[in-house]
């Protein structure tokens, strides 16, 4: 069955932008042969050296590794030097296991080899006011709908606790005690405004307080403005002591976290003492949990979340077949808890991409180790790859971005709960869906999710890579003045320090390997070498700060081969060693390439019709992700949930907001023609301008000039109007007015000139 391919969006407002995208998964893995004896080096393989020069084009970082002194305490955290091996001098060094992983993560695209380095447990998501088809979902596992718009929670409340072996056969640390039921139900809701001001703190919990509640009927209770209706009860009193008259419950009140416009807490009732009713908790539950707890949780709980003595928890039961009896499926800190997909992103990997008993290219070449899952026997490597040492006849000024370290903006996680980045998506756009009720046409946003069935709806969408980013300077690297005042002034543990290599310094390393076979060794040189269309340049990442624009390096490989029977055969050629090496020459390594391309291609049948690898749309994709200088910035940065927008409310909008879908790379226009890079500086010069047709000297306030709208960032409109330099437009001249794109011609009024170099310009006025 062929995989689910992804399609497109075709509207702006469902196009996602992101500084990642992803090469598709392989239609079928290209297996090796079974390794040969390594007790001897066979006449038929190749064996010898790689020598590389790589050039930064980029600013590169990889932190240094931990003096025996400096593990776990701040320093740690903040040790800004880049890698060494010498600490007298800390002369910069890119280690060969980075350069290895580099050369490996590219084999494994280009060589069709299986993909299992995925997470094999279920994600956690939220998501009850999501405007995609997930929010039924989700909403549909916590809730009953027993008429149109009227809903019963299905969750219950309790109280979590250590298992002290009540539980038969539960091997698990931790319990939920269920709180007792009244009339059915284990918790109510209190409105904010009836909560005393002074309750005692529940054994130590940070968000629970203990509470008398006076309860009134379990009933339909109107939220979101009455749209819909929920079951619960409702504290119509409460006090912050016992009180001596009747009809008051002890119960527990809960904090969920700060929400703005909220109303109503929750109240857990009395817990249930009867130890028979225990719910456990199995192990895998409860590291899913501890994945998902997020620094907000951690800030209103502590460290572990709920998993403390006491700690008042809410928790769902399912029936996982006809008959059994309930399980629990997951537990949180809010009726509106974090739940788990049904299945894993690794599920969403064809089995027949990740089969332990086949050996890939990869391992055959760098190696692998059994794991009992996915590898199912150990195979040594026969690569190797030194340390990238300076180059000589290299200052020490020129060889750093800056003298000191800087802290550079924040870089999060991957993020593959963003399912419409991460999976292949079938509807990105909006999918009409009838009429309101005043007969205006209604649209559904229907993408495929972790809920969804692996395979046959969706799979991941492949490897993920950075784009490249063309010349980037300090100012894009590094977090602004603004913030860095507010960073002093509060215990931040979010940023880092670090001082990066600049761009224009060059390295030199080695890759020795041994016994590889024509078709290996080409891989190798391919990854290495990117030998993609001739009229274009191709680039290779390494380190951190990919997001950034920085890890971007040249690599320039010179293939000596060996001959190790004619090695051995004499001692001396004429003053030296007799080594039988040579260099490759151009027809030798092109004769490598094309056995490499065409074993590829021989794997399957979808492959065997194209001529060379490049023919391939996954092989395309991949190279238009390593072209340089890459796309336009403004389609490779991160969305914003604060972008400026002329025409939104409040001149800013949510670019997460409907989940628009990242499109594939070949999608993206890429920069046709590589920037000049000045030696030794981190900034890669702009493309030539045109003609300066207003030079600054002559230009005069009051004056109305036409320019080209060049690009749209941070707030700002910046003009080409023919100067030396780039003019700016602030974005509030066009409240009232359709703003222009990027290409559009526009006329424009000089407002100033200052220090000869920025321009500011306003709107003419309209006559």
């Amino acid at each position: 069955m062929p995989l689910p391919k992804h399609k497109n969006p075709t509207t702006e407002d469902r196009t996602a932008c992101a500084p990642y995208n992803f090469v598709p998964l392989p239609e079928k893995v290209a297996v090796a042969g079974e390794p040969l004896p390594r007790d001897r080096y066979h006449s038929d393989r190749h064996t010898g050296t790689i020598h590389c020069r790589l050039t930064t084009e980029t600013p590169i970082y990889t932190r240094a590794a931990l003096e025996q002194h400096e593990a776990d305490t701040q320093a740690a955290k903040d040790k800004a030097d880049f890698f060494y091996v010498d600490s007298a001098t800390k002369t910069p060094v890119i280690p060969g296991s980075s350069l290895r992983g580099v050369l490996r993560s590219l084999m494994e695209i280009v060589a069709y080899s299986k993909v299992y380095a995925v997470r094999s447990t279920p994600l956690a998501f939220r998501t009850f006011t999501d405007k995609t088809s997930l929010a039924p979902i989700y909403r549909n596992r916590l809730m009953s709908e027993d008429q149109k718009n009227h809903f019963t929670p299905r969750v219950i409340a309790g109280y979590i606790e250590r298992h002290q072996g009540q539980v038969a056969n539960h091997d698990g640390e931790w319990v939920i005690r269920p709180a007792k039921a009244i009339d059915g139900v284990t918790f109510a809701r209190i409105p904010i405004r009836l909560i005393p001001r002074r309750l005692p703190r529940w054994h130590g919990c940070r968000n629970a307080s203990q509470v008398w509640v006076k309860l009134g009927p379990y009933e339909y209770q109107p939220v979101q403005d009455g749209r819909l209706q929920i079951k619960y009860a409702k504290v119509q009193e409460a006090v912050d002591h016992a009180p001596t008259s009747s009809g008051f419950e002890t119960c527990v009140l809960v904090k969920s976290g700060y929400m703005s416009k909220k109303l109503h807490e929750t109240v857990v009732y009395p817990a249930d003492k009867n130890d028979n009713n225990l719910i456990p908790i199995p192990t895998e539950l409860v590291y899913a949990y501890q994945d998902q707890i997020s620094p907000e949780q951690k800030k209103l709980l502590g460290e572990n979340g709920v998993l403390q003595e006491h700690q008042p928890v809410f928790y769902l039961l399912e029936q996982q077949t006809v008959g059994a009896k309930p399980e629990l499926v997951f537990f949180g800190h809010t009726m509106m808890m974090r739940m788990t997909y049904p299945f894993a992103p690794l599920d969403f990997v064809p089995e027949s991409l990740r089969n332990a008993e086949d050996l890939d290219l990869a391992e055959a070449i760098f190696g692998c180790v059994e794991d009992g899952n996915h590898v199912s026997k150990t195979c040594a490597g026969r690569v190797y790859v030194s340390d990238a040492q300076l180059s000589a006849d290299q200052t020490d000024e020129s060889i750093w971005l800056t003298a000191t370290s800087i802290t550079p903006k924040i870089l999060s996680g991957p993020k593959p709960t963003t399912f419409q980045h991460y999976l292949t998506q079938q509807t990105p756009d909006a999918t009409p869906a009838g009429y309101t009720k005043d007969r205006q046409p209604k649209t559904e946003i229907r993408l495929q999710s972790y809920a969804d069935r692996p395979g046959i709806d969706t799979v991941i969408r492949g490897h993920k890579l950075y784009w490249h980013k063309g010349g980037v300077n300090v100012e894009e690297i590094q977090e602004s003045a603004e913030t860095l005042e507010k960073l002093a002034k509060v215990d931040d543990k979010q940023h880092t320090r670090i001082k990066p290599v600049n761009a224009g310094v060059r390295f030199e390393f080695q890759i020795a390997f041994e016994n590889l076979s024509e078709v290996e060794l080409g891989a190798l040189l391919w990854v290495l070498m990117l030998p993609g269309d001739s009229n274009k340049e191709y680039r290779h990442h390494v380190g951190m700060g990919k997001p950034l624009g920085m890890g971007t390096v040249k690599l320039e490989p010179e293939l000596h081969l060996s001959q190790r029977v004619q090695r051995y055969a004499e001692l001396f050629q004429q003053d030296d060693w007799h080594k039988a090496s040579w260099v490759a020459t151009s027809a030798e390594v092109a004769a490598l390439l094309d056995a490499f391309d065409h074993y590829v291609r021989t794997q399957t049948v979808q492959l065997q019709s194209a001529n060379t690898l490049l023919d391939l749309d996954r092989i395309q994709t991949l190279l238009k992700l390593l072209e340089w200088p890459g796309p336009d910035h403004e389609q490779t940065r991160y969305m914003e949930i604060e972008y400026p927008d002329p025409n939104a409310k409040r001149g800013k909008r949510n670019q997460y907001d409907s989940r628009p879908v990242l499109p594939d790379p070949l999608q993206i226009q890429v920069e046709q023609k590589p920037q000049s890079k000045a030696k030794g500086s981190s900034v890669v010069a702009e493309p030539e301008r045109a003609q300066v047709r207003n030079p600054i000297a002559l230009l005069q306030t009051g004056q109305v000039v036409s320019g080209t709208v060049v690009r749209f960032k941070k707030a700002r409109f910046y003009i080409d109007i023919g100067a030396e330099h780039e003019a700016e437009l602030h974005k509030r001249e066009f409240v009232g007015r359709n703003p222009p794109n990027p290409g559009d011609e526009i006329e424009v009024q000089i407002e100033e000139v200052a220090d000869k170099k920025h321009i500011r310009l306003i709107l003419p006025a309209q006559g």
